[in-house]
Order: C-alpha cells, then sequence, then structure tokens
C-alpha cells in the first residue's frame, strides 16, 4: 500500500510503498526490499495515507510560518518606532 512521507526539513511529499501500518508506526519497503519500522509522526518525518492529508499538512505549516513571522514583524516595527522615538 501507499503512503505519503512529509520530511520537517522540506515542503515536498514523497510516496512511499508500506508494507504494513499499526496505530503509530509504517513498515517502510526500501529500495533494498527491506522493511524498515518508522513512526508516523516524527520530529523529522510524518507519514499520510492520502496525498490531500500530506499536502494539507504542509499547508497548514507554511501558514504557521507565516503567521509566526508576521507576529515577528510587528513586534519589531514595535521596537523600531520605540528607538525612532528615543533617539
Amino acid at each position: 500500500m501507499k503512503y505519503y512521507q512529509v520530511k520537517q526539513w522540506y515542503d515536498t511529499i514523497h510516496e512511499v510503498e508500506v508494507s504494513r501500518v499499526t496505530e503509530s508506526c509504517v513498515y517502510v519497503i526500501g529500495s533494498d526490499g527491506k522493511e524498515r519500522r518508522n513512526g508516523k509522526a516524527t520530529t523529522y518525518e510524518q507519514y499520510f495515507p492520502t496525498f490531500d492529508e500530506a499536502k494539507d499538512y504542509i499547508g497548514k505549516r507554511f501558514i504557521a510560518k507565516i503567521e509566526s513571522l508576521e507576529k515577528q514583524l510587528l513586534i519589531e516595527k514595535g521596537k523600531y518606532e520605540l528607538f525612532k522615538s528615543k533617539y
């Protein structure tokens, strides 16, 4: 069966072949034909049963980054205005 892998540091989706799935793990079949057990949701990668779920995950991650940067921008603008008013 196919699952979709999203790595933490890359905004790409990779289709992988898995032999079985548990509540917390996927068993990925490597290029050497061997089975590897990976966590479904780890610090470094996520696995999803559908492409749309993987795509939504990346989209939500982008939105969270944008919101964080917008907040940081407001903070920095406030600091700049305070600096200008003092000096």
